[in-house]
């Protein structure tokens, strides 16, 4: 009971308080912020992929849809959202053969399992709202 009265702590622990809440509010804002940005560059990349790989005549967008683009770059990635898509480009399935080509989807949906993409919005926002501290930047980077 003693450790939780603000006043018998000593003269910094209201301080402490009062700026540990204060950060913690501040990072939520700055998650909020970062999640509504992250929101909006998935649906531009949405967009852009549906502009290079439409959907053919009566196919239905479904979960799990793999798109191929065409492209001279070897890439491939999981586009996290509702439904989550596994893009690969040509390059890559001409470069890669058999199990190495397993291996690089596996890789990428076990990003999405592990939803990285929200790790990347918390680590964007962390370093985002505090700059000055350069772990949270080498965090998200």
């Amino acid at each position: 009971v003693e450790a939780y009265a603000l006043g018998t702590a000593g003269p910094w622990a209201a301080t402490t308080a009062g700026a540990l809440a204060g950060a913690g509010l501040w990072s939520a804002a700055m998650l909020v912020q970062e999640v509504g940005r992250a929101r909006a560059r998935r649906r531009r990349r949405r967009a852009d992929l549906l502009v290079r790989a439409p959907l053919l005549p009566g196919e239905v967008a479904v979960s799990g849809r793999l798109v191929v683009l065409e492209s001279e770059q070897p890439d491939a990635w999981w586009q996290p959202g509702t439904p989550p898509q596994l893009v690969v480009t040509t390059a890559a399935l001409r470069r890669l053969k058999g199990r190495q080509l397993d291996a690089v989807l596996a890789h990428e949906q076990g990003h999405a399992r592990a939803r990285h993409d929200w790790l990347l919005n918390c680590s964007s926002a962390l370093a985002g709202g505090f700059p000055q501290v350069p772990v949270f930047a080498a965090f998200r980077d």
